[in-house]
């Protein structure tokens, strides 16, 4: 009976805990890992079930589950906190971790690559300091002076601005020559003349002043009547793009989602925005420089408003918007590829394809035919959908389209890649997407819109996507 109950004992702890070992632990997730001018700014989300605090790891070493125990544990963040500044040494490559952890603060060790580690090492950099060497007033050649020039000379120390206290026995306001011989009062006048300006001093000093790696600071959103004024401080001259969103922009992602609302020169000291009443809306304002290269850092109330701001929804809002017709898209513009006076390549953005197509005319039409003679003769291989080398194993492209890819789900692959494009990207980056979003829009039967894409990926994948455009012209020539 005794073996029984044991036996008994055991099973119901085997079934009751193998649903336990199933299922997947909490972490959290959006992990992102900045360098900023304070420090490595690390954000994330919090698991929805987990009830504990969360543990910020830091290694030398990519964090696995093998030496968690070896990496550097550097704080407990209370929960909801999702931030934390780590200043580690300057000049070293590191690698994060969050784990969340229960109502008792025991953690579960469950880590998963771009939710709650980092893959990839990242530096801290300390600020890069300016040098600036501060004007100073030369030292006098020592030679014979008068005694009525000494005398003259030691008040003028006082009237120049100097970090050291300088004892004076009397304040002469305008150094007037004494009814002395000329010669005396000569070399009083010559020092005059070359009087250091105001900002000098008498004693050599170097002065450091810290470069911020933010050009936008001081970000601040208000409400005034039936709008929205952004107020900021710009540090250095360019364009600015400004975001808007209806959730935190906390990383490259939020912007996907979010709507660019203008862009701005950095002369403009404010903005004034005129959105939907009743909406709650976060902002951010970024570098036009850093859009392209992917250099931004977002920081709360610096170029990001970590609180939502919301316009009341009263009668006279609503009145307001009533009356005007909002538009989601903007106007119709001229896509030109280079500009006219130089021939630079200019920023591409999406195609327009609102043209509508013309008929030829007859000596046209028949001499696109015999150019087209050999074309259509050809028997192009079969295409097959696929990454590029530089994205099958890893990168952002990689991780976004890979099981898209993989199971032919041209429609979402699209759409990723046509959200991906909203925000401008580095050539060989933006070049590479439309690769993929030609190959897309070809096996959604778009021969046209894929026709373009292939066109503008060609310039820096020129072998790959030539068989691609010879196909494509195959099909748009006899309409198949």
């Amino acid at each position: 009976m005794m073996k029984f109950c044991v036996l008994f004992l055991i099973f119901i702890s085997f079934s009751i805990g193998a649903p336990a070992q199933d299922k997947m632990p909490p972490f959290a997730s959006r992990f992102v890992a900045v360098s900023t001018a304070s420090g490595i700014r690390l954000s994330w989300q919090d698991a929805n079930d987990a009830e504990g605090n969360y543990y910020v790891y830091r290694h030398t070493e990519e964090i696995v589950n093998n030496n968690v125990s070896e990496a550097e544990l550097l704080e407990i963040v209370d929960k909801g906190t999702q931030l934390y500044i780590d200043v580690p040494p300057a000049d070293i490559p590191h690698f994060y971790a969050v784990l969340a952890s229960d109502a008792e603060g025991k953690t579960y060790d469950f880590l998963v690559s771009f939710r709650n580690k980092t893959t990839n090492s990242i530096i801290f950099r300390e600020p890069e300091e300016v040098a600036e060497e501060v004007a100073e007033e030369e030292p006098q050649p020592e030679e014979e002076e008068s005694p009525v020039a000494q005398a003259e000379q030691e008040p003028e120390v006082a009237d120049v601005p100097s970090s050291e206290t300088v004892e004076e026995p009397e304040k002469i306001e305008t150094p007037e020559p004494e009814p002395e011989p000329e010669e005396a009062a000569v070399q009083p006048t010559s020092q005059v003349a070359v009087e250091p300006e105001p900002s000098t001093t008498t004693t050599a000093r170097r002065r450091r002043i810290r470069v911020s790696t933010v050009p936008v600071q001081d970000l601040r959103a208000r409400v005034d009547d039936t709008d929205i004024v952004l107020e900021y401080t710009l540090a250095e001259e360019g364009d600015f793009v400004i975001y808007r969103s209806t959730e935190p922009i906390l990383s490259q992602e939020d912007l996907l989602n979010a709507i660019l609302v203008e862009t701005i020169s950095s002369d403009l000291g404010a903005y004034r925005d005129f959105p939907l009443a009743g909406v709650p809306y976060y902002y951010g304002v970024f570098a036009d420089r850093l859009l392209r290269t992917g250099g931004i850092e977002f920081i709360a109330e610096t170029n990001i408003t970590s609180q939502p701001i919301t316009i009341s929804l009263t009668e006279e809002t609503a009145a307001r918007f009533e009356q005007i017709p909002v538009r989601v898209q903007p106007l119709p513009f001229l896509i030109l590829a280079t500009t006219i006076d130089t021939g630079e390549r200019l920023q591409t953005s999406t195609f327009d394809l609102s043209i509508e197509p013309k008929q030829l005319m007859p000596e046209t039409a028949e001499a696109l035919r015999s150019l087209l003679e050999h074309s259509l003769m050809r028997d192009n291989p079969p295409l097959q959908a696929g990454l590029l080398p530089e994205d099958a194993s890893e990168g952002i492209l990689h991780d976004m389209l890979q099981s898209s890819f993989s199971t032919q789900d041209w429609p979402g692959a699209k759409d990723i890649l046509i959200d991906f494009l909203k925000i401008r990207r580095p050539d060989n980056i933006e070049q590479r997407a439309r690769f993929y979003l030609g190959q897309c829009q070809f096996f959604l039967g778009n021969y046209q819109e894929s026709f373009l894409e292939f066109v503008f990926a060609e310039e820096g994948y020129y072998g790959e996507a030539q068989q691609w455009i010879d196909t494509l012209i195959d099909r748009l020539s006899t309409n198949q």
